[in-house]
């Protein structure tokens, strides 16, 4: 694991594997997890030579906590500035959940830079709550549920979201 400064000077935790592999893909994870989430896809990737960057979001795993930052235009960011000091181009980006969201937003801020191919993964776009313009989308009550758990009982969140969400 190594840090990255982003644009506001907040450390993000970056863990590389296999820096000669043939092919890149960056994992960005979900709300409220941490790089940890892709254990079980890794060795998978590693196996058909990838080059695997996980990344672990402001105030989540390892990067820094912040008081402010917390907004998707600046979690793009956070990517970009990891992309950049990387020097990478032509890799995969993948986003799981609220990381979905964020590699959209980096793709239309970013113009999709140096993306080959582009990956979601029960993806929190356009919105993770279900309406009228959204009908596949969580309620509002599970929604709810998700935030007062994660504030008051991870581990009760985790199977919540194994029971609930992932069916």
């Amino acid at each position: 694991m190594f840090f990255i400064r982003s644009s506001d000077n907040a450390n993000i935790a970056v863990y590389e594997l296999n820096p000669e592999g043939r092919k890149t893909i960056i994992l960005v994870h979900g709300w409220p997890l941490s790089h940890k989430m892709f254990e079980y896809q890794i060795p998978y990737l590693l196996n058909d030579g990838y080059r695997v960057i996980s990344i672990d979001l402001r105030g989540f795993g390892d990067s820094d906590v912040t008081s402010n930052g917390y907004n998707y235009n600046q979690f793009a960011t956070d990517l970009y500035c990891i992309i950049y000091e990387l020097n990478l181009c032509n890799f995969d980006l993948l986003g799981f959940s609220m990381g979905g969201a964020i590699v959209t937003r980096y793709m239309q801020i970013y113009k999709g830079y140096g993306v080959r191919k582009l990956c979601l993964l029960d993806a929190a776009v356009p919105s993770y709550c279900k309406s009228i313009n959204n009908p596949y989308g969580q309620t509002i009550e599970s929604t709810n549920r998700l935030i007062e758990l994660g504030y008051n009982d991870r581990p009760a969140l985790n199977e919540y979201f194994r029971k609930y969400i992932f069916l």
